[in-house]
């Protein structure tokens, strides 16, 4: 998580207000709170430090066994599960305490400040006031989500991608050209946002995940959508180590009980692809990994392999299997996202 996913985080909870000291040091910015420092480690996680009750780790461990791993005790993988109060410390009145916390998601961040919030104002746990918690912790992630969207521009098209890229008038062979409407059918399908022909109602209570990073490495915006039997994925991302951009678009979705088509679009600008690709999966994605085709729009050339060996111009039948594909995907897509997300304008 970024600095910026924690700054909006304690915003949206409230706790912005009851800082009681911001610190500039080696660890970058560190927030004083209810005895506790916080601040973002410059990695993958977030850190919290200082005596977080013994009562709140177990309720931490029980309620919220999805995020054992990513709301992590002492920083040990694993060990977001509390034990015994024989492995923790205690304070001068003989409570025990968890003096640290490495947290890797913006859920299991709500999910522990807001525990403790409920700690320090409520203190006592009655089924109304967990009730009211987790309509809070929904409606917090729900804020931080509509916060991160807006911050990372979902609107832009494929086409305004391309324009200030200066990738315009790339595309000229015929069989891209026929496949192209339905590229941008289903690009507009998968990220909803950039499409002119629907207004968005509350996008931000539908999509699983966001993530918006800015670390020096590369920045990008990513949007997950998933349901039992559709994962659906849209990215932009600036690469400054291997100096690319590129965009994509993507859905996965079962075709038969054990398998799973994955269908991608992805334009990169340093390697200079605008490139469907059709995979197959065996179920969840483990194993046997199958590249059906890929098909390059600028160059007009298909591969049947991942080492671009053996390329050659799309045929007929590859072409009326990219088209079949992208509807079948589109069809999933608009079942998921555009019927629940989206209104149709008159």
């Amino acid at each position: 998580m970024s600095n910026l996913e924690l700054k909006i985080v304690l915003d949206v909870l409230g706790i912005n207000y009851a800082i009681e000291e911001t610190i500039i040091g080696i660890k970058g910015t560190q927030y004083k709170w209810k005895g506790c420092t916080l601040y973002s480690s410059g990695s993958y996680y977030n850190v919290i430090e200082g005596r977080i009750p013994y009562t709140v780790a177990k309720i931490l461990s029980k309620k919220y066994p999805n995020h054992r791993d990513d709301v992590r005790i002492e920083g040990t993988y694993g060990y977001g599960k509390v034990r015994s109060k024989y492995y923790y410390s205690e304070d001068e009145a003989g409570n025990t305490y968890i003096s640290c916390y490495h947290i890797d998601s913006k859920e299991g961040l709500i999910y522990l400040l807001s525990e403790l919030q409920f700690y320090y104002e409520k203190c006592i746990y009655t089924e109304k006031l967990r009730k009211a918690l987790y309509r809070k912790q929904r409606a917090a992630i729900i804020e931080v989500y509509k916060r991160l969207i807006e911050q990372g521009n979902p609107y832009k098209t494929t086409e305004e991608w391309l324009k200030a890229h200066g990738k315009t008038g790339d595309i000229n062979n015929e069989a891209a050209l026929e496949i192209l409407p339905y590229i941008k059918v289903f690009d507009e399908t998968v990220n909803p946002f950039c499409n002119s022909n629907y207004v968005m109602k509350a996008p931000e209570e539908y999509v699983s995940k966001v993530e918006f990073d800015l670390y020096a490495k590369s920045t990008y915006l990513w949007m997950e959508i998933f349901n039992k039997n559709v994962k659906i994925e849209y990215s932009r991302v600036k690469d400054f180590r291997n100096n690319d951009e590129y965009i994509s678009y993507s859905l996965s979705h079962y075709i038969d009980s054990n398998k799973m088509m994955y269908v991608s679009h992805c334009i990169s600008d340093n390697k200079n692809e605008n490139v469907i690709c059709l995979r197959r999966f065996d179920k969840h994605y483990s194993g046997n990994c199958r590249l059906e085709l890929k098909f390059d729009l600028f160059s007009g050339m298909a591969y049947v392999n991942d080492n671009y060996k053996g390329k050659s111009p799309i045929t007929p039948e590859q072409k009326e299997l990219i088209i079949k594909e992208l509807k079948k995907a589109i069809d999933q897509a608009e079942k998921v996202i555009i019927n629940k997300m989206a209104t149709k304008k008159a």
